[in-house]
């Protein structure tokens, strides 16, 4: 079997490279970086499986970047797909995004994501949603088509909002006291969940996730007592966090609510959800700020 990884030294490609190495020793894995390469210089022809992960990971407000997430985001994963189903790929993976359905909900929401319903509110989300769309239109018997809507994916040294949290927390003792519910995916999960979708031509959208949601502040205690540190929670103020939410979406991006229902989850036969935060916090302990 022979799989090449779009997005060369990605966190997520290099990580589910590693774990296929390592149990699928009869994989031949290669990474590619698409970054100012024509892709009529490059052939598909040898490879049975690409896992498409390259691409514009973060948010950002500048108008300017627009046409650059529609470019990277939308043309270019939709160019690769064509490419591969015309030199005779059998399968494609591609790694969408729970950006698609908009901004989290805010302190006190509880609403589960409707996945009928995608509202992406930003360049982000509409780029990924308009190639996540397009690529599904191109599955058909002789090409395999998997779509992963990904929520927060973290792992050791993971970049974007999970390292971030872990920073604050090492820094910080005092927190608001506000349960909150989201959805993540630890990355040994969705390495698994990769190698299942290569091994059983699993095809269609799918929204992974890990078996438990995420609690930022249930996060937080147990990392920082693994540290052998203290946390207090205060509830008083907590009133005052739910109406600065409605107005501040950083605010939800660490204390707001955003998750699958798990039932959308769970795959008929495939068990993938192995792994968990409890299961991580004592490798990141040493995760530099």
């Amino acid at each position: 079997m022979r799989i090449l990884i779009t997005g060369k030294q990605s966190y997520i490609g290099s990580s589910v490279k590693t774990w296929l190495n390592k149990k699928e020793p009869t994989f031949v894995v290669h990474e590619i970086s698409l970054r100012n390469i024509d892709l009529n210089t490059l052939s598909f022809k040898n490879y049975d499986v690409i896992f498409h992960v390259a691409g514009i990971a973060h948010i950002s407000s500048n108008k300017k970047m627009i046409p650059v997430y529609f470019k990277i985001n939308r043309d270019l994963a939709i160019d690769v797909a064509k490419k591969a189903k015309q030199e005779g790929v059998k399968q494609f993976i591609f790694t969408s995004t729970m950006a698609i359905y908009g901004d989290d909900r805010p302190i006190g929401d509880f609403t589960p994501i409707d996945i009928k319903k995608p509202s992406p509110t930003n360049a982000y989300g509409q780029s990924k949603l308009a190639a996540d769309e397009a690529i599904q239109k191109l599955h058909d018997e002789n090409f395999n088509v998997s779509i992963l809507r990904l929520p927060m994916v973290y792992g050791v040294n993971s970049k974007g909002n999970f390292h971030k949290l872990v920073a604050i927390s090492n820094k910080i003792g005092l927190f608001p006291k506000i349960r909150n519910v989201r959805s993540a995916l630890h990355i040994n999960n969705l390495s698994k969940l990769v190698n299942l979708i290569i091994n059983n031509k699993i095809s269609g959208v799918l929204y992974p996730q890990d078996a438990k949601y995420f609690n930022t502040n249930e996060f937080i205690q147990k990392y920082r007592e693994s540290l052998g540190k203290k946390t207090f929670f205060f509830p008083l103020t907590s009133f005052f966090f739910i109406v600065l939410s409605i107005f501040n979406k950083s605010i939800n991006k660490i204390y707001g609510n955003k998750y699958y229902e798990t039932k959308h989850s769970i795959l008929d036969s495939y068990i993938y959800q192995s792994s968990s935060i409890t299961s991580l916090i004592n490798e990141i302990k040493d995760i530099s700020c």
